[in-house]
């Protein structure tokens, strides 16, 4: 009796096997959307199947269109979720890493690297200006909610930062290192690579969305004369003689 209830498990479970392998990767993704950290996705065309599988005009959030292709690790399968390796493509930007779904709907990326133009991060906030560079990222973990980032832990590098319009002004390099605080959320501490533009300061993301920037900055010798007029603008002068940037929103 126990060998036929054996075997009658390893054929139940060889066809859930053949199932999800046949599953259609436009279903698979359907069925992404629900979990409680994928925010809403909308997708143009969906090509393989579940294990691995390719999907063109992938609107996620404000960001604009992107081609995602992505591989199943199966024995993820062993720990109870769901794991995959990803790469993702858009307007100059190549992300890559792996993405985890547990059984109660968390989802966490990790491993996650790449470069895009850090205009399409902050093109559609609401600044009054008009900000370029490329934004380097490498995250060991990024734990979601509602698409949003409730733990992170990684460093994100804004290279060639600068403004360009009004004018066309050089900041230099700048660095964010993220940690999770204690209350949840997460916190970045920004730093600069000894450019024209000082920098030092905190940035926080909220599990709700808003976020609140409040930096230091200050001008070093021979940086533009349109910088130096530029900073009084930006925020008040503190007793240092650097000055104090706030600014919050929501994501």
């Amino acid at each position: 009796m126990r060998r036929i209830a054996g075997y009658l498990l390893l054929g139940f479970s060889a066809y859930l096997l053949a199932l999800a392998w046949l599953f259609p990767a436009r279903h698979a993704l359907g069925l992404a959307s629900l979990l409680d950290g994928v925010p809403p996705l909308a997708v143009a065309d969906v090509r393989g199947r579940v294990w691995s599988g390719s999907a063109q005009g992938v609107r996620l959030n404000a960001l604009p269109p992107l081609r995602l292709d992505w591989e199943l690790q199966p024995l993820a399968l062993l720990t109870g979720g769901l794991a995959a390796s990803w790469q993702a493509d858009t307007e100059g930007a190549h992300l890559t890493g792996v993405a985890r779904a547990d059984l109660d709907g968390a989802v966490a990326l990790s491993a996650v690297e790449g470069r895009l133009p850090v205009q399409l991060l902050v093109g559609r906030l609401p600044l009054p200006v008009v900000l370029g560079g490329d934004l380097g990222l490498r995250l060991d973990r990024l734990e979601l909610a509602g698409g949003r980032p409730k733990r992170a832990e990684g460093v994100l590098v804004w290279n060639g930062a600068r403004v360009q319009a009004p004018q066309e002004l050089a900041l230099g390099d700048f660095r964010v290192n993220l940690t999770t605080r204690d209350d949840g959320g997460v916190i970045g501490q920004l730093s600069d690579a000894g450019g024209p533009l000082e920098a030092s300061g905190e940035v926080t993301f909220d599990p709700d969305g808003s976020y609140r920037v409040n930096a230091l900055l200050a001008t070093r010798p021979g940086a533009p004369e349109a910088l130096v007029h530029s900073l009084p603008l930006l925020g008040r002068k503190a007793p240092n003689g650097k000055f104090l940037v706030t600014y919050s929103g929501r994501v």
